[in-house]
């Protein structure tokens, strides 16, 4: 009876451990364990115009008031290559901090070949401030520097 007891706690424990080490796992597939975000790329087309990596953002974003860029955002792996996390599980936000009147967001259709396009429609000038977030399954899982875009 205490070699079965013992046999069950320890199945009962296992099975709850293994329980709590996947629930939060970022995996993408159970073959595949999920690629963390260090930075990100604005692009437009194939031009890089904003990026951030190993703590630095370099690039601007400046446009008039009749533009409305067609952009898309993809991230880098800590060797600094551009990937697209599964957009099944994962989404992106523009998060304006400052001059939100400024600006607004539209966002396409993202997919895991071209990343998650967003279009820009100025309402003014001025700048406007946002970060760029990566969401998985609904949480925030990256978030960038702050970003500054003129309006001209």
């Amino acid at each position: 009876m205490l070699a079965r007891l013992s046999f069950k706690s320890l199945f009962i424990l296992f099975a709850a451990t293994a329980f709590f080490a996947t629930a939060c796992d970022n995996s993408t597939s159970s073959e595949e364990e999920e690629i963390e975000p260090e930075g990100f790329v604005i692009k437009q087309g194939t031009t890089n115009l904003v990026t951030q990596f190993g703590g630095t953002l370099t690039g601007s974003l400046t446009i008039g008031t009749q533009d409305s860029p067609e952009l898309v955002v993809v991230y880098l792996d800590e060797n600094e290559t551009e990937f697209v996390p599964h957009v099944d599980e994962h989404g992106m936000e523009i998060a304006i901090t400052s001059g939100q009147s400024l600006v607004n967001v539209t966002y396409g259709t993202a997919t895991d070949e071209t990343g998650y396009p967003f279009t820009l429609t100025p309402t003014g000038t001025g700048t406007v401030t946002f970060t760029v977030n990566l969401l998985h399954e609904g949480a925030t899982e990256f978030v960038s520097q702050s970003v500054t875009l003129t309006i001209n």
